[in-house]
């Protein structure tokens, strides 16, 4: 035994029983706290999904319950902000109650704003017009790159409504759909965006300034390293084929 162990258990024992007694309590009730918070977030969870709103049968509400609380307790997700996001997949993204279920529950460990989601998907389903089933799969999809709805509808008003000086490269309103969902994937702001495609008739060069220069010198995605880097760093990291691999990446910060 190291000697500072033996210190610690020859004080212990030296200690008054009811000194030790007293820590025993302490411990014994921090965990009965513990296990009293874990049975009440189980068991609210529980009763949202068999509720008629959710319509699980008890069984595999409490499979999903006891799968889940420990993971929406850590990343801080409420039961009303659970209810918000699957009230939003199924009433206004046409999601089935039991897809929902599964996608509320991944959507929250990733910390995705309901409201968000629904501003994204409308801009996607009406502005865009992907139609309900792509507007639906492609709206987490762009948030988790921490794409903003608002600038989407941006690029896409901007590439629709001058597409005389991007005629070299969008040929259809399809393109017009893809460019401004791949810029926005990137990052790219919409004033950044008009500069570069402007200034160079040339879509590698175009996004790869557009880019940069919408972040900066800001530290934003994570490389295959595990490290996060900003657009310039991550070129230099990556070299010619830096945009696809940036646009694939983790998001890091903004």
């Amino acid at each position: 035994m190291a000697r500072s162990t033996f210190a610690v258990a020859v004080l212990m024992l030296m200690l008054p029983a009811s000194a030790r007694r007293n820590k025993d309590e302490l411990f014994t009730m921090q965990a009965e706290a513990e296990n009293s918070a874990a049975r009440g977030l189980q068991a609210d969870l529980e009763s949202w999904l068999t509720s008629a709103s959710v319509g699980l049968r008890q069984g595999d509400a409490e499979w999903w319950a006891k799968k889940e609380w420990w993971y929406m307790e850590t990343c801080g997700a409420t039961l009303s902000y659970l209810q918000h996001l699957h009230s939003v997949l199924t009433g206004s993204m046409s999601w089935s109650n039991g897809e929902a279920v599964q996608m509320t529950f991944e959507y929250a460990r990733k910390q995705l704003d309901a409201n968000q989601l629904l501003a994204m998907y409308n801009v996607l389903a009406h502005k865009l017009g992907l139609g309900i089933d792509a507007a639906s799969v492609r709206a987490a999809a762009l948030l988790k790159k921490d794409a903003s709805p608002t600038e989407l509808s941006d690029l896409y008003e901007m590439i629709k409504n001058t597409m005389p000086w991007l005629s070299w490269l969008v040929k259809s309103p399809e393109e017009a759909q893809a460019l401004a969902m791949e810029s926005a994937a990137a990052g790219c702001e919409p004033d950044k965006f008009k500069s570069a495609y402007q200034a160079h008739h040339d879509k590698k060069t175009a996004a790869d300034e557009a880019i940069r220069a919408s972040f900066n010198m800001q530290a934003y995605r994570y490389a295959d390293d595990g490290k996060y880097y900003t657009a310039s760093q991550f070129k230099g990291h990556y070299g010619d084929d830096w945009v696809a691999k940036w646009t694939a990446s983790p998001v890091a910060q903004k």
